[in-house]
């Protein structure tokens, strides 16, 4: 009879998970309304108190193209700032925008700003028919298309947008003169390249990952330090009095959430001015510093992000000191005594880390990491 319930049964169904709608900031929790109306200098002196003592980072201690960058960087005391594009996860540092609502919303611009009358209903295409038609009907009567756009002289942002504009017009309209959709293809060229600067922008940014922990297991058995063949390394951060270097101003915590922020609004604004503080906070806040919740909010991530202000050689970055080193207990004899010569030279001290019995969790191990090798 019971084993009857049993397959009727089955396991208890999962329960329906509601999105949450929170962002996570070291391990405190905000509404998106609490989160966006932080001012960037909050925001900072909230990060300065929040930053921890140390810092850890995992080397999967691996040779690329004949070098073993993770050696380069215990021995050099240095931290590579990554291109974001080679990150694992592809939404990492890109930023959340309505690209049809984008596009529909800057040719209503450029025709607001000929002189048309344009209905905020329209749709991309129905805004593309009536300005384009807009523009011939002015050039027929002798207007050129830098008249216009009222084109005079470049003097700020919005004129060298609206230049650039007018520019990716004439050049499809010349080389593709008698084509079909030529006016269609014009205004593609044109937003595509704005929405490409967005993403150029964005490209500026190379960071340094960290966590709080040496001992995550999901940071051990995965390609940051392979397989727990790599190592990991402890950095002091310096106490809250010391923290006006240039480092500690560019070290940031990773807002974690479910829901993605579109930020639309901001990338018009950035369309038309100069790149201002408050519009890099909604870049960093909901771009550059912004993860998945439910999949990395386990790593408790901060980032040492530059944007072209951090000095470094080959994009390699003196950091903090280094105060311990800790072994991957996969560690390969050779590499293991290569990594404790090191760490006896320069007199940082070393232990191995093990799985810890009691916990799903590493630990330090008690023996001397010389014992391991035979």
């Amino acid at each position: 009879m019971k084993e009857t319930i049993f397959l009727q049964e089955g396991f208890r169904k999962p329960e329906i998970e509601k999105p949450d709608p929170y962002y996570y900031v070291c391990g405190g929790k905000y509404t998106y309304e609490e989160l966006n109306e932080m001012t960037w200098e909050e925001f900072g002196l909230r990060r300065h108190g929040s930053m921890p003592s140390k810092l850890y980072k995992y080397y999967s201690n691996k040779v690329i193209d004949g070098i073993n960058y993770s050696i380069e960087a215990l021995e050099n005391n240095t931290v590579y700032l990554q291109e974001i594009k080679n990150f694992d996860d592809n939404y990492d540092c890109t930023l959340s925008i309505n690209i049809e609502e984008f596009a529909r919303l800057r040719i209503a611009y450029y025709a607001k700003t000929c002189g048309m009358e344009i209905n905020e209903e329209w749709s991309y295409n129905r805004n593309v028919v009536e300005f384009s038609a807009f523009l011939y009907n002015k050039m027929r009567c002798g207007i050129n298309l830098e008249q216009i756009f009222g084109i005079k002289q470049l003097s700020t942002r919005e004129d060298y947008r609206r230049n650039i504009f007018c520019l990716n017009l004439k050049t499809v309209l010349l080389s593709c003169e008698g084509h079909d959709n030529i006016w269609q293809t014009a205004f593609y060229k044109a937003i595509s390249d704005e929405y490409a600067d967005i993403a150029k922008m964005m490209n500026r940014f190379r960071i340094a990952c960290f966590t709080l922990s040496p001992y995550m297991i999901n940071m051990w058995s995965n390609q940051y330090a392979d397989n727990n063949q790599g190592f990991c390394i402890e950095y002091e951060i310096p106490v809250l009095s010391c923290r006006t270097d240039k480092l500690c101003n560019n070290l940031f915590p990773v807002i974690y959430s479910d829901a993605r922020t579109d930020v639309l609004d901001r990338c018009l604004e950035y369309s038309e001015k100069e790149l201002d503080e408050e519009y890099l906070s909604a870049i960093y806040k909901y771009g550059v510093l912004a993860k998945s919740k439910s999949m990395w909010k386990s790593q408790e991530e901060w980032r040492l992000v530059s944007c072209d202000n951090l000095l470094a050689d080959n994009y390699n970055c003196k950091f903090y000191p280094i105060t311990r080193v800790y072994l991957g207990v996969n560690m390969i004899n050779d590499q293991r005594r290569e990594i404790i010569d090191i760490c006896k030279r320069k007199g940082v001290p070393y232990v191995g880390v093990v799985r810890n019995n009691e916990r799903y969790q590493m630990m330090d191990c008690e023996k001397m990491c010389e014992e391991c090798i035979k």
